[in-house]
């Protein structure tokens, strides 16, 4: 998959990379959703579209994903999960809240 990774020259990370690669506690940016119409048609009826923050809430590899869009929670399938493109924005892994 290409593009995921780069960074930015002015130190603040700015990767982008698929939703399951985030833990639980992370938060991003949706960039874009790399599937076809079906893919897309499901994924946006749950309120996942480009420039909407998530969070992951629980998961590991290879296993669904508990997510919070808004005040919705919804469970995301690993399959899914590899083709939504997020911005990591803050979160667990930077420790604010």
């Amino acid at each position: 998959m290409e593009s995921f990774g780069g960074g930015s020259a002015t130190g603040h990370v700015a990767e982008i990379c698929p939703l399951a690669q985030l833990r639980p506690g992370d938060r991003a940016t949706v960039v874009r959703l790399e599937g076809g119409s079906g893919f897309r048609s499901r994924v946006v009826a749950m309120g996942i579209v480009p420039g909407r923050e998530i969070e992951v809430l629980t998961g590991r590899r290879r296993h669904p994903f508990l997510v919070r869009i808004g005040s919705t929670r919804i469970m995301i399938g690993w399959g899914m999960l590899d083709r939504i493109v997020v911005r990591p924005t803050g979160g667990g892994s930077t420790g604010e809240e």
